[in-house]
């Protein structure tokens, strides 16, 4: 192939990158609610979809199992004994949207009798089906360009049989320093027989005790079951250089659980 039909052909595969990049931003796809949750007394739910995209998309639906590592990123895994995709069922599995169009789909857990207090995980995946695209850069040449991007959407679903429990602890607090400014990091550990899902505030606590200063806020962050252990980092709104003498004080509390809510606190001290 000579230099010119190269530069041509490395052209046209960045305008349709960026073309099928831009029909199918993870955005065009808007999921409510973002998890699921079901239990003894909520054992189905609904799930609504909206194609914000200016296309027609085909979505597949799937349940799959993944798996949380320490940093807290989500690997999918090919067989998990906690999976809860043999309970689940799905109606449909399959959606056409238009664009603008949104739709319904119902999920349900169906609990084996005699099964122990336990939760299950798997995640919805929703798969845009998109058709290859072929491209000849001339009718006297044999090179064709094929294309098939997708952005894939997941959440996840948990299904809750019996009596469970959690508990949370924060430990190994420290504070790191870079060229892009300062973050706390430290452990978050999660006991039990459920996953943990709370908020995080840092805030600052002066030593001379005036107003408390927040720092930063995460929300509904988890720790999947059976994981023991969490690394976070949150990236701090301001220098700490400013900040003088006091604590950086580190608050998970679950919000949706008003029993058994776990909760964990910690505190970074600043020399100032």
């Amino acid at each position: 192939m000579n230099t010119s039909w190269s530069r041509i052909i490395l052209i046209g595969v960045t305008a349709a990158l960026a073309a099928v990049t831009l029909a199918q931003m993870p955005g065009d796809l808007v999921v409510t609610p973002t998890r699921v949750v079901l239990d003894d007394k909520s054992r189905s739910g609904d799930i609504t979809l909206v194609n914000r995209s200016s296309q027609t998309v085909r979505y597949r639906l799937s349940l799959i199992d993944m798996e949380m590592s320490e940093d807290g990123m989500l690997i999918r895994t090919q067989s998990d004994e906690n999976s809860a995709a043999s309970i689940l069922r799905l109606s449909p599995r399959e959606i056409v949207l238009e664009p603008g169009v949104s739709q319904r789909i119902k999920i349900a857990a169906y609990f084996p009798t005699g099964m122990a207090d336990r939760e299950l995980r798997s995640h919805l995946e929703f798969e845009p089906i998109s058709t290859p695209r072929s491209r000849t850069a001339d009718p006297g040449t044999t090179f064709k360009l094929s294309l098939e991007l997708r952005s894939i959407v997941t959440i996840p679903v948990i299904a809750r049989h019996g009596r469970l429990f959690a508990e949370a602890s924060i430990s190994d607090a420290k504070l790191i320093t870079d060229a892009t400014g300062s973050a706390v990091q430290f452990k978050i550990s999660r006991t039990g027989t459920r996953s943990i899902r709370g908020d995080i505030d840092l805030t600052f606590q002066p030593a001379s005790g005036g107003a408390k200063v927040l720092l930063g806020h995460v929300e509904a962050l988890p720790v999947y079951f059976p994981n023991a252990d969490r690394i976070v980092t949150i990236r701090l709104k301001r220098d700490v250089s400013s900040l003088g003498k006091g604590e950086i004080q580190i608050s998970f509390v679950e919000p949706e659980r008003s029993r058994g809510a776990a909760a964990a606190r910690s505190a970074v001290q600043l020399m100032g």
